[in-house]
């Protein structure tokens, strides 16, 4: 998932939470209840389609580890096995083994895991015994170690190859459950117009829950949401402009959020305009470093 399609699974889920926590509000709406239900089930399909999506990201960097301690491990025990190769005087074992670093930390992973296969059958059950005889830092557990690095190697380039289309299928659904979850929540919004008057606390909680922020809560300073006077629904494309100079349009669901950023600890005046309301307006509205601010704005129509 990138950052503007997490900011929506963030948004839907904050939504649902709210209608959680306000579910005495609509228990015998039965349509709203099933589009409650319908989200869920998105959010869980978006998460595991984004799980699905990091899987072949977490094979490859799980490959780099394996093949780091294949590679340093293997390096380390040919060192040794040169070295008991001229102890014993024997060229051809050496020749064998007399392997560079580069060997082991650069070129394609295969040519480095059969050097590492080399180094390890080069360890007989005889050859062992010897080399600890003869003094050489090396025993069963450190071979043992080898041939599992190698092993962890090998499976860990199956993976991503046995998961791309996986990954692939989980990418092309991910969008598809993306627009489901647009589409229900448009759905969520038309079920919320009658709670507009009716019940404003429910209303106005879950569709600010559901407005995706690029900036986080923690980051805005002032919210200002156009409302109209008569109806309590919001009302989207507004103009909203500070006397700081800052602008910004409402959103569907009638949100202009300010970022701490922009809008530093201060008293602020701004005006809210669009066509067929009057213009609304609001002055001395203390903002804070440190907290959230909401600011409803009622816009009379013309």
């Amino acid at each position: 998932m990138d950052a503007i399609q997490k900011r929506k699974y963030n948004a839907g889920a904050s939504g649902d939470h709210a209608m959680t926590l306000h579910a005495a509000d609509f228990s015998t709406d039965t349509p709203l209840k099933d589009l409650q239900t319908d989200l869920q089930g998105i959010l869980v399909n978006i998460a595991d389609d984004a799980q699905k999506q990091q899987r072949n990201t977490g094979y490859a960097s799980q490959l780099v580890t394996d093949l780091n301690k294949m590679d340093n491990a293997a390096w380390a025990m040919s060192k040794l096995e040169v070295e008991y190769a001229k102890k014993i005087v024997d060229p051809i074992l050496q020749h064998k083994i007399d392997f560079s670093k580069t060997d082991f930390t650069h070129g394609a992973i295969a040519d480095r895991t059969a050097h590492s296969k080399t180094v390890h059958d080069v360890v007989t059950t005889t050859v062992l015994s010897d080399m600890i005889a003869k003094g050489y830092k090396i025993d069963a557990t450190k071979v043992s170690d080898l041939q599992s690095f190698i092993d962890k190697v090998l499976l860990d380039q199956g993976k991503p190859k046995d998961d791309i289309a996986d990954v692939k299928s989980a990418s092309t659904d991910l969008l598809v459950q993306l627009q489901k979850l647009k589409d229900v929540e448009e759905s969520i919004d038309n079920l919320m117009v009658p709670y507009a008057e009716s019940n404003s606390a429910f209303y106005n909680a879950v569709t600010d829950a559901f407005e995706p922020s690029a900036i986080g809560m923690r980051g805005i300073a002032l919210r200002v949401v156009a409302v109209d006077s008569v109806t309590n629904t919001r009302i989207a494309g507004a103009d909203v402009a500070l006397d700081n100079g800052r602008t910004d349009k409402t959103s569907r669901r009638g949100i202009s959020d300010f970022s701490h950023q922009v809008l530093p600890e201060s008293n602020v005046a701004g005006t809210i305009k669009i066509k067929g309301y009057a213009d609304g307006s609001f002055a001395n509205q203390a903002v804070f470093n440190d907290r959230f601010t909401r600011l409803e704005i009622k816009m009379v129509k013309l």
